[in-house]
């Protein structure tokens, strides 16, 4: 994947902020495929890895394109992810018990139903703690 740091770490960002796990295929995404198709329907010609390699990329860039697309007409209610959140501050505040356990960032996110991924050489929290 040939994206810049900033590209990769938006579209990791996006990808684990997405609720919607459906999208629909912007004309980018489109003709990505249409080319992949291509690609593989004459492997046998040269250069065949590299083209691969390079609509594969353009896959990825209109993937990025279409969530933040989608992230930019978001009604910004707060995502599944938010509530989960919320619901934990509120949990810890009107309960003594919990706030007596210790919470790292696992407990934090297993708790929450989110999970830790790590995207490069930076950790990234789903659960946005």
């Amino acid at each position: 994947m040939v994206l810049t740091k900033d590209d990769l770490g938006e579209l990791t960002l996006r990808l684990c902020e997405n609720d919607d796990p459906i999208q629909n295929a912007n004309q980018a995404m489109l003709q990505a495929f249409r080319e992949l198709a291509r690609t593989i329907a004459s492997w046998d010609q040269p250069h065949a890895v590299s083209r691969l390699a390079t609509n594969l990329n353009h896959l990825f860039l209109g993937v990025l394109s279409a969530v933040s697309d989608a992230r930019a007409g978001e009604n910004h209610e707060p995502t599944s992810r938010q509530r989960a959140v919320e619901s934990f501050l509120i949990q810890l505040k009107n309960n003594p018990t919990i706030c007596q356990e210790l919470w790292t960032i696992d407990r934090m996110a297993g708790h929450c139903r989110r999970g830790i991924m790590m995207a490069g050489s930076q950790l990234i929290s789903t659960a946005k703690l």
